[in-house]
């Protein structure tokens, strides 16, 4: 988690190529961590989303796919997915993470990355957000959709 929070923090300085190298390690970090508890899903939500940021959106398409197996409630890996969703242009997984953090009264602001949250305030469906009627129609119909 701290080689996460590094990179981030050197990405919102606009250094990339230390990011990168940050990323790198926490996906590193990350992937030995899953390999002794494959449960961990705190772990497997920072494989996904550090996958995303190095632009491999492939294997975090499929990483984010097991974590949200694992159907953790753990606020800060529904906030790597919706992260990574987001970042590999699944938008409307991504959206239904943030239905999810939003519901369960989790800052977005605090959990989604910043440039993230402005791709998706961007975004028609972001408004729905802010209309608890329409937050409940879309997680109930959300729920069947994508998986």
């Amino acid at each position: 988690v701290m080689h996460r929070n590094l990179a981030d923090a050197l990405l919102r300085q606009s250094k990339a190529v230390e990011a990168r190298q940050a990323f790198t390690l926490a996906l590193a970090r990350a992937r030995a961590q899953v390999a002794i508890n494959p449960a961990d899903a705190r772990a497997a939500g920072t494989v996904a989303y550090a996958l995303a940021r190095l632009g491999l959106c492939d294997d975090a398409l499929v990483a984010a796919g097991r974590v949200d197996t694992l159907g953790s409630r753990n606020p800060s890996v529904i906030a790597n997915l919706a992260n990574a969703w987001a970042l590999c242009g699944r938008m409307a997984d991504a959206f239904r993470s943030v239905r999810t953090l939003k519901a369960s009264g989790a800052p977005l602001a605090d959990l989604l990355e910043h440039d993230v949250l402005q791709q998706l305030k961007s975004l028609p469906e972001f408004s729905q957000l802010l209309d608890p009627v329409a937050l409940l129609k879309g997680s109930r119909l959300t729920s069947h959709v994508s998986g």
